[in-house]
């Protein structure tokens, strides 16, 4: 709140990414000064006759059949990476050859950052031996080519906690892709449930695959 004070003290107008995220801002800045502008997608790159799934999976070794989901942010607890790898344990169950792209990397590491998030990626690391499917969860890291990573996918996973827009929404939503996205946050604004892709309540992990297993089916 004392960053969001200072800025709202010297602005003329302050920005907001999306509806919600101008929620949390309303208690710090006058009134008329806010404005919402959500983040743009740049459609020559996210052009889905420019993306070749078959060129895309052979690069980074995943079989033309496999059912392939991705989560692409920073590494953090609150994106819901170790959520991602629950939900891929489960489809392994009944979905032998389905695989999980997490893409991304701690990026906020300093001492008065809010988690601890070299930690968790050690701890991330540690669920996937544990659940058995370090052969199906590839740790990509942080990536340039994410329109060609997105072309390689069956669907993104968003299970944030919350999220205050979601740039990787829009994204995969211009390549044609089908979008899980958390109800909670940016990504309900953009998507129609049902319609433009799901919307599921964080953390609800047999909402989560249920709904995996729909589009499998589809």
């Amino acid at each position: 709140d004392t960053t969001l004070r200072v800025i709202a003290r010297g602005a003329r107008v302050v920005v907001a990414n999306s509806r919600y995220t101008a929620e949390g801002m309303k208690a710090v800045t006058g009134r008329g000064r806010l404005r919402v502008v959500y983040n743009p997608v740049d459609l020559a790159a996210f052009d889905r006759s420019q993306v070749d799934r078959s060129a895309s999976r052979a690069a980074l070794g995943l079989g033309q059949d496999a059912f392939v989901l991705a989560v692409i942010g920073q590494i953090t607890p609150w994106k819901g990476q170790h959520e991602a790898v629950q939900i891929l344990a489960r489809l392994r169950r009944t979905q032998h050859d389905a695989h999980l792209l997490i893409v991304g990397e701690p990026k906020f590491v300093s001492a008065a950052t809010r988690y601890d998030n070299r930690a968790y990626y050690a701890d991330l690391k540690r669920s996937i031996r544990a659940e058995g499917v370090e052969e199906c969860v590839h740790l990509l890291g942080e990536r340039a080519d994410v329109p060609g990573v997105m072309g390689s996918l069956d669907a993104l996973l968003v299970p944030s906690w919350e999220e205050p827009f979601g740039r990787v929404v829009v994204e995969a939503m211009a390549l044609g892709l089908p979008v899980l996205a958390t109800c909670v946050g940016g990504p309900a604004e953009i998507i129609r449930d049902d319609v433009d892709g799901m919307l599921l309540q964080p953390r609800e992990l047999a909402r989560w695959v249920d709904a995996v297993m729909r589009l499998v089916d589809s």
